[in-house]
Parts: C-alpha cells; structure tokens; sequence
C-alpha cells in the first residue's frame, strides 16, 4: 500500500469524527480535540524512513518536512498539553496536525 490510503482515511475518519462529536459533551464542559502527528523520530517510523530509502513512500508527503526535520516526541506532547491545558480551554471540535508541514493542507 504505497500511499497508506488506510491509514489516510483513518485519519480522515478521526478528524470529522472529533469535529462532529465535540458537541454533544460541551455543555458538560467536556472539549473534544484531535491530534494527528506526522513522521516523528522514533523506533516505531524506522518503517518510514526505510519506504522513503526504498522510493516506496506516502506520494502525499514530502522526502523533509517543510520545516526541516522530522518531529520529536516532545514536539507531539507539548501540542497534546497544549491540548487539555486551560490556555486551551475555548478549543473543541479541533484537529492538530503536528507534522512539520508534511502534508499540504488545501
């Protein structure tokens, strides 16, 4: 599957899922956000970066991210604090995309 087009509408799917959902526990003052990481230096996207060395890549992603690196798990968690602190307390409904800007967004 070269393009991951499962893993594509999973993402998809969890987007309009958290947008759609965030409603319904809000007067409760429960928020609902979405965090979609992208490639991120880890053990587990050694699998990434081996289909990028094998020309068998996501045509939807860039070979470096625009900003130059892949991510950091620290970079994803300060997003997910961000996420569930008070400085995010009037965000629901929202999807991060944590990627560096790998993938173009329309």
């Amino acid at each position: 599957m070269p393009a991951f087009a499962d893993y594509q509408a999973a993402k998809a799917g969890l987007e309009s899922y958290s947008r759609a959902l965030a409603a319904e526990p809000a007067p409760y003052g429960v928020r609902v956000n979405a965090l979609g990481p992208g490639r991120t230096a880890t053990p587990g996207g050694e699998e990434t970066r081996r289909r990028w060395a094998s020309g068998d890549a996501d045509p939807g992603a860039t070979a470096v991210p625009p900003l130059g690196r892949d991510g950091r798990p620290d970079d994803i968690t300060d997003a997910a604090l961000f996420l569930v602190s008070d400085r995010a307390s009037w965000l629901t409904g929202t999807y991060f995309s944590v990627d560096g800007g790998e993938y173009p967004r329309n």
